[in-house]
């Protein structure tokens, strides 16, 4: 059997990667062989040339650190999942795979411009929605007769939230399967064959434990803070950007 997936593909993003890969590797598991198709949804890698020319550390501190760590994210998924590039017509995969599927992460946010998010370039029965997330609590005007159609031409259809579920069912008249997010499909144990303890993680300054924030703002709330303050533990912010270590966190470190 042959699976291809699809997703918003990014190197940004550890939730994203790592629902994935879980994904990728739960298909695995009953198919022979599993692809990710990378539609050209975003680019493939963070588009920052680094050339000093005088410039002062703190102009580029943030585009660096962030290159350093989409690349470290490429590194995993290069290596732990079979990934298609250069797709120019997606109707030419059409008769390559036996089933095709989308999911998990925002997919069907309508607030993403998300082509072929409804694998409708493919033939009806290979379909297959897993966890797809809607996010937003109300599907535009404009949008709703196209969801509607489009989700209904899909014969096997969960979400992860169930006010997505609750959407869909007002615009299909179907309820859909409300399912785990991928990542919770793996166990611990297989999660733990790839974690890995991050180089700046001190055991000795972090022996009592720390709070540890990753917010896509960068600021930890207050909140995180207070907890912090609270419990006499030291905070780690991994989106910090005058922190290279922590901020180009790798997957295997995050995890």
């Amino acid at each position: 059997m042959r699976i291809a997936t699809m997703t918003l593909n990014v190197y940004d993003n550890y939730g994203n990667m790592l629902q994935k890969y879980a994904l990728y590797r739960t298909l695995k598991k009953y198919a022979d062989f599993v692809e990710v198709l990378w539609h050209p949804v975003t680019k493939p890698f963070y588009p920052y040339t680094l050339e000093l020319n005088g410039q002062a550390e703190g102009i580029l501190r943030g585009p660096a650190f962030r290159c350093v760590r989409e690349f470290r994210l490429k590194q995993f998924s290069d290596a732990t999942m079979r990934t298609r590039f250069d797709i120019r017509y997606l109707e030419d995969l059409a008769d390559e795979y036996d089933f095709f599927v989308v999911g998990s992460d925002q997919v069907w946010n309508p607030e993403f411009k998300v082509p072929n998010r409804f694998l409708d370039f493919a033939p009806r029965e290979k379909r297959i929605a897993y966890a797809a997330s809607i996010v937003v609590p109300e599907l535009p005007e404009d949008v709703k007769e196209i969801y509607r159609e489009k989700i209904s031409e899909m014969p096997h259809v969960s979400l992860r939230e169930k006010e997505g579920c609750d959407l869909v069912e007002e615009l299909t008249g179907k309820r859909p399967l409300h399912v785990l997010d991928p990542v919770f499909l793996l166990t611990d144990n297989e999660w733990r064959e790839i974690a890995k303890r991050p180089l700046w993680l001190d055991q000795k300054k972090y022996e009592r434990g720390y709070v540890l924030t990753y917010f896509f703002s960068g600021n930890p709330p207050e909140q995180a803070k207070l907890l912090a303050t609270k419990l006499g533990l030291p905070l780690i912010n991994l989106l910090d950007p005058n922190n290279f270590n922590h901020y180009s966190t790798s997957i295997e470190e995050f995890i």
